[in-house]
């Protein structure tokens, strides 16, 4: 697995973290998410049972064999902060703080540490996620 679509991956089970401590101010629907340094973007529709139980998002079918946790959300007026750490389908580290733009739109920005094909990769990205419509 290529080092950016282990980013990618990541990026795209961290969205249930997201739809965690966003809670009620994400609203349901098509959300497309972009990550800075890697030219494509990502869609995943959030759906109404996903807001109210975001634990569902944990179970990522793009990551079926991932073990990895999480600590509890710090929330301080629009920001929310927490860490990740996993030991599949990589070893990994992440510190990631979310800010809210409203129930739309919000930036992720997360430090990583991990390993990967036997070689250690740390980091920071920014993820800019935004409501798009409803899902088809």
């Amino acid at each position: 697995m290529s080092f950016a679509r282990a980013l990618v991956l990541l990026s795209a089970s961290l969205t249930s973290a997201a739809v965690a401590a966003q809670g009620a101010q994400m609203r349901p629907g098509l959300w497309e998410f972009s990550m800075s340094g890697i030219p494509m973007k990502q869609q995943v529709c959030i759906t109404p049972d996903m807001v109210k139980d975001p634990t569902r998002l944990g179970q990522d079918a793009q990551m079926p064999d991932h073990d990895c946790k999480f600590s509890k959300p710090k929330v301080s007026g629009n920001t929310t902060s927490f860490t990740m750490s996993c030991t599949r389908p990589q070893k990994m580290n992440t510190h990631t703080t979310l800010t809210s733009n409203g129930p739309d739109s919000f930036t992720m920005k997360q430090d990583f540490d991990m390993e990967m094909e036997g070689q250690r990769h740390k980091g920071s990205t920014t993820m800019t996620y935004k409501r798009l419509g409803d899902c088809k």
